[in-house]
């Protein structure tokens, strides 16, 4: 059996246990109790989210859904908060392990399979490396390990990341506070109109404000990067 077929099976495995539990066991029960223990123990349950995404990071799992779940879980603000400081801190250790822990993993599994890493590596600027947080083509913890073996300093890796990752980490956690407040569907029916109207109006607002975000800065590393 070859690799693909391999990871075909291991993802319908996956899915069919997903399945098995949603259809056989009270989820929902389980989240409020969870959500129930996290508002009980709320410093802890803010270290031990802190942790995950850490280690999300550094192990190159996609955090989206992390972050998601910052605003599920915590609320807007304080989802915002956490998930901002949890990304920014989690791509300074990846960046420190990358530039002095795996330098040659890094070249090896990374720089040298990804075209448009190889065609920045000489753009080590704070402007570059902010409009590359805002293209989501290129994976979060791979640019961080890739941004590692460049010239630039720690501290403009830090703030060019931070202010650059920040719309979609407000994206994110918007749309899961979101999904926290409407999760019930009883809620929706009794709202007012004009709520829901406010509701829809403030993630379509978001959204295209981002989406604009992200094609300027496309157009930008284009005209700055793949010009002959």
């Amino acid at each position: 059996m070859n690799k693909r077929n391999i990871k075909l099976l291991i993802i319908i495995t996956l899915i069919i246990i997903s399945l098995f539990f949603i259809i056989f066991f009270p989820i929902s029960i389980w989240i409020d109790s969870l959500l129930l223990w996290i508002n009980q123990n709320h410093k802890l349950s803010s270290i031990i989210y802190i942790l995950i995404y850490l280690f999300s990071c550094i192990f190159l799992v996609p955090v989206s859904i992390i972050t998601l779940a910052g605003g599920f879980i915590f609320g807007l603000f304080q989802g915002i908060i956490l998930a901002s400081i949890s990304s920014t801190l989690g791509a300074t250790i990846s960046f420190l392990l990358g530039r002095y822990l795996v330098k040659s993993w890094v070249q090896k599994k990374i720089i040298n399979k990804h075209k448009i890493i190889n065609q920045i590596m000489n753009k080590q600027d704070f402007i570059t490396i902010l409009l590359l947080r805002l293209i989501p083509a290129i994976p979060f913890g791979m640019l961080n390990y890739s941004l590692s073996i460049t010239n630039i300093s720690l501290k403009i890796f830090i703030l060019s990341s931070w202010i650059g990752m920040l719309p979609i980490t407000i994206l994110y956690v918007y749309l899961g506070a979101l999904a926290d407040n409407l999760k019930n569907i009883s809620e929706i029916l009794l709202n007012p109109m004009s709520q829901n109207i406010f509701l829809f109006l403030g993630v379509t607002v978001t959204l295209l404000l981002v989406i604009y975000i992200l094609a300027k800065a496309k157009k930008r590393l284009k005209k700055n990067y793949y010009k002959k």
